[in-house]
Order: C-alpha cells, then sequence, then structure tokens
C-alpha cells in the first residue's frame, strides 16, 4: 500500500480542518510516494521514538503532536528538532501528525477517552450557538470530587500520585466536561453549560483558581494521561478499515515526562 493512501485515510477519520487555527496537523516529513513497510504510532517524536522507529523497519510515524509547530527557519543537528528531521530523513521515514482534528473527531480522543471513563451522554460542546472544543457527558453515577479524582485515576490507569483536583473535595459531580490534552480554557463555559467538573490536563494556577472560585471542580489527569491512548485507539480505527494489510505498532518506548517523589 502507497503511504498517501493509508494518510488518506487517517484524514478521513479526522479531517485535517477540525484543527484548531494555531496548529500543525498533517505532513510533517513526506518523501514522495512510496509503499508502506510498518507504521510507528506515538504520542511525541521523540529521539527515543525515531530510534524505535529505525530499529523496527517502520518507515512512517503517525504521532499526535506535530513534529513541528512553529515555523521551521532552519534545520541544524545542532538543534534537538533539528537533529530528528536530519536522523528522520537520513533513515527515510515520513511523519505525519494528527493532532486537534483527532481531538475532536467523531471516535477521537474525546470522545475515546470518555468512552474509558464509563461516562455517558457524550455531546459536543455547543455555547452562544457556536462549537466549543471538547465533549460534556454525564457519569455513570454521582461523586464526589475527590472520588472521581480517584475514579478518573483508575480508569486511565495512571499513576495516582501524578493526579490533581482544585475545588471542594466533598462537592458532588454529577455530569463533567472533558477535553483531552490541555484543556483548562473551557471551564467556564463548562459551568455555564451545566457541569459541575473539568477533567483534561495541563491545569495551570491561575486556570484553578477562577475554577474554585465559579464553584467548579476541575481534575488534573496530566496532559500524558489523557492523550497516551491516541495510540491504540487510532489503530482501532484504521485497523477496522485494513485489517492485516499494514503492519502497525505502538510505541513501547514513551513515559510521562514527570516523576512523582514516592
Amino acid at each position: 500500500m502507497k503511504i498517501w493512501e493509508f494518510v488518506k485515510e487517517i484524514e478521513n477519520i479526522a479531517p485535517v480542518d477540525l484543527q484548531e487555527s494555531w496548529d500543525n496537523s498533517g505532513w510533517q516529513i513526506s518523501l514522495g510516494d512510496r509503499e508502506i513497510r510498518k507504521v510507528l504510532f506515538c504520542l511525541d517524536v521523540t529521539k527515543d521514538v525515531v530510534e524505535e522507529a529505525v530499529i523496527s523497519g517502520a518507515n512512517l510515524i503517525v504521532s499526535h503532536h506535530p513534529l513541528m509547530f512553529a515555523a521551521t527557519k532552519k534545520i541544524s543537528a545542532d538543534d534537538f528538532i533539528g537533529e530528528k528531521i536530519i536522523d528522520l530523513i537520513k533513515n527515510n521515514i515520513d511523519v505525519y501528525s494528527a493532532h486537534t482534528n483527532f481531538d475532536e473527531c467523531s471516535n477521537g480522543n474525546n470522545e475515546y477517552t470518555a468512552g474509558l471513563l464509563g461516562l455517558q451522554n457524550i455531546e459536543k460542546i455547543y455555547y452562544n450557538n457556536a462549537y466549543q472544543f471538547g465533549r460534556t457527558a454525564d457519569l455513570p453515577y454521582s461523586m464526589s470530587l475527590m472520588k472521581l479524582a480517584e475514579y478518573v485515576a483508575e480508569k486511565l490507569q495512571m499513576d495516582k500520585r501524578q493526579i490533581r483536583f482544585s475545588g471542594a473535595a466533598d462537592m458532588m459531580i454529577s455530569r463533567v466536561a472533558i477535553c483531552t490534552g490541555a484543556g483548562s480554557e473551557i471551564t467556564e463555559i463548562a459551568r455555564n453549560v451545566g457541569c459541575q467538573a473539568v477533567i483534561t490536563g495541563d491545569v495551570s494556577h491561575h486556570k484553578a483558581v477562577d475554577a474554585v472560585q465559579m464553584g467548579l471542580g476541575v481534575i488534573d489527569a496530566t496532559h500524558y494521561d489523557t492523550e497516551i491512548n491516541f495510540k491504540m485507539n487510532i489503530m482501532r480505527l484504521l485497523n477496522e478499515k485494513f485489517g492485516n494489510d499494514v503492519v502497525m505498532i505502538a510505541s513501547e518506548v514513551e513515559k510521562n515526562p514527570f516523576s512523582s517523589i514516592v
């Protein structure tokens, strides 16, 4: 199968025009019309992932986070991004990224993670007659904010020491907004559409303070833990289309960049 045929199916699942204006989803490195040998899926294109692709014989990496966000004016081996780009091209490896478009598509990161959490009545967020990022959903049963934090950690199979929450521990939660990755910008919208808590990652001090003043609970389940399932989810969707026609593997070298004190 040609690489462009495979990527076309990714774009059928997650149309590129769904991405945010600041995003850089799509081709990061394209080396021409070639046959697929093996596809490696990852969250981030790190040096370890590049080495893993070389060793495994993959000639296409599909990442969630783009290899390049900002305009690249120079490619140099003295720069860690440039070094990766050079290694990828030397080893004939294409890179394609499906970022915010895959967060927002049907069965993408937000809906898949909501499913892992057993959420019900999952809906897109509409506020002031406009579509907003993320999803709203009902919990399977009402629980306290403290219990919800424990529940999220368990369902996402994450280190409980990594999870944080802001808000009254005993406040009862029945409906939440979810935005994988970094989604604390939706806190005020979430409250205005009837949610008692937001589940996301990368919550800043100021956003947590604002949420507490609004009476809104916030669960910070880390950027990594809310998005690492990108690999298995997109592979599942592509397997439904291609089955055994394409060899697909998930990166095994990725880990949360943050550690906790035991």
